[in-house]
């Protein structure tokens, strides 16, 4: 399995099959809105791909975390312990606990930007639910985290009949 091309997702998206038919105006072409054609993407593929954006430094509570000056809004004192994400969420009073990416925002001289812009423009992360963050008694910080996740299905900004989903 590979990531889709831009000519594959535009028939998709035009024609609901993966190649130009031959006969452009077959009644045949001319699906219900409601209409879905699922498309399996290998997560380990996409998040080396357009995926590769989504950083820890992106997500607020990390920042938060690790350089306390970058939220003034909270002492710079977390107790000793060991905190779930949802803690500190809590703590900090993050509302947002995901990023989202914007492909057209990132690596502009990357051989793949027009495709990444074009099939993934918008899509969203969060942190494992499993993610923790551990203060010790010397002041260190620390995190350990499973894995940054693509939180639900991946839509196409541009196409309302492609539903595509991300397999392990």
């Amino acid at each position: 399995m590979s990531l889709p091309t831009i000519e594959l997702m535009t028939n998709l998206y035009l024609y609901g099959q993966p190649t130009k038919p031959s006969n452009l105006v077959d009644d045949v072409l001319i699906r219900p809105k409601s209409e879905t054609l699922p498309f399996n993407v290998d997560i380990n593929e996409y998040m080396n791909g357009p995926g590769r954006f989504a950083t820890l430094d992106k997500f607020n509570i990390v920042q938060a975390f690790f350089d306390p000056s970058s939220h003034p809004l909270t002492d710079n004192n977390i107790p000793q312990g060991i905190y779930t994400k949802a803690q500190l969420n809590a703590y900090y009073g993050f509302s947002e606990i995901w990023i989202s990416i914007t492909q057209s925002d990132y690596g502009i001289g990357d051989a793949d930007f027009l495709t990444r812009a074009y099939i993934w423009q918008s899509t969203a992360f969060k942190l494992s639910d499993d993610t923790l963050f551990e203060v010790r008694a010397d002041g260190s910080r620390h995190m350990y985290l499973t894995s940054i996740q693509v939180i639900g299905q991946v839509q196409q900004d541009f196409i309302l009949r492609q539903e595509l989903t991300l397999q392990k």
